[in-house]
């Protein structure tokens, strides 16, 4: 499998989750192509409405940007001219 990136949120990771490689046939009603945050929102989202979703992720989830993201919402007031 392919290792986490080296970022912040790999070094405070709790648990890491080993998934099998897909194989064989599967019946859903979505395919979701990609385990990012809105990738793995959606299909949480989808099957409590009683959905059977895969994720299909070729690393591990979060791995690609959402694992990478060091993104920050400041709360500050600004005057702009």
């Amino acid at each position: 499998m392919t290792q986490r990136c080296n970022s912040y949120y790999t070094a405070t990771l709790n648990q890491d989750t080993d998934y099998p490689t897909l194989q064989g046939r599967h019946r859903v009603d979505v395919v979701i192509i990609g385990g990012g945050f809105t990738g793995v929102a959606t299909a949480v989202e989808l099957a409590e409405k009683g959905l059977k979703v895969a994720i299909v992720e070729s690393h591990k989830i979060g791995w690609g940007a959402t694992g990478r993201n060091g993104g920050q919402v400041l709360s500050a007031q600004r005057e702009f001219c």
